[in-house]
């Protein structure tokens, strides 16, 4: 029967287990909790936490309700689950390695609002990386502060990796995304 859950600005915890709480539907504000390292939330109801702006999380376990996933300068995750991305429609990822990145782009078709700066992320194909640019060209995009941007388009800045590209999909990139760098075997491709 668990509804919501309060923490302030609890310094010292570092678990949260709310799985299979399926009354927990209020967003969880974890924000002051920088000491936090687990979260699991599979299960439960919840569209969003707020996570904290840089700290330890190691361990994500998110439920098939989120529809907003922001994590911002979280180093440290080394695993990331979720049961399903079909809801979301807010995607903020902040210098934050250790996520599916390419994934999470190709099973949300709800996106609409995406901010993906100073992360870099592996992409297996040039066919996966076509879908996932096709979708990012009609998102708006979230400035510094979380609001739309102005120009509506997708905030994506930092390097992709790849084993090939296209010099066609390089130039569609470079003139879309011009901040994000595309990396083939380990080499910047520029057009």
């Amino acid at each position: 029967k668990l509804s919501s859950v309060e923490l302030g600005n609890n310094r010292l915890i570092s678990y949260i287990n709310v799985e299979n709480c399926i009354n927990l539907i209020s967003p969880i504000n974890l924000s002051l909790c920088y000491n936090l390292e687990t979260v699991k939330a599979k299960g439960s109801a919840l569209t969003s936490i707020t996570f904290p702006i840089g700290g330890h999380l190691t361990t994500l376990e998110l439920p098939a309700t989120f529809t907003n996933l922001t994590l911002r300068n979280q180093h440290g995750i080394e695993n990331f689950s979720m049961e399903s991305y079909d809801l979301i429609n807010t995607l903020w990822i902040d210098d934050t390695p250790g996520l599916p990145i390419e994934e999470i782009l190709l099973n949300t078709p709800k996106l609409d609002r995406v901010r993906i700066v100073n992360t870099t992320w592996d992409v297996s194909s040039e066919e996966n990386l076509r879908t996932i640019f096709e979708k990012l060209k009609t998102c708006s995009g979230i400035d510094a502060n979380g609001n739309n941007t102005l120009d509506g388009i997708a905030v994506v800045t930092g390097r992709i990796n790849i084993d090939s590209i296209s010099d066609e999909l390089l130039e569609e990139l470079n003139e879309v995304f011009p901040e994000l760098i595309v990396y083939v075997n380990g080499q910047a491709q520029f057009f």
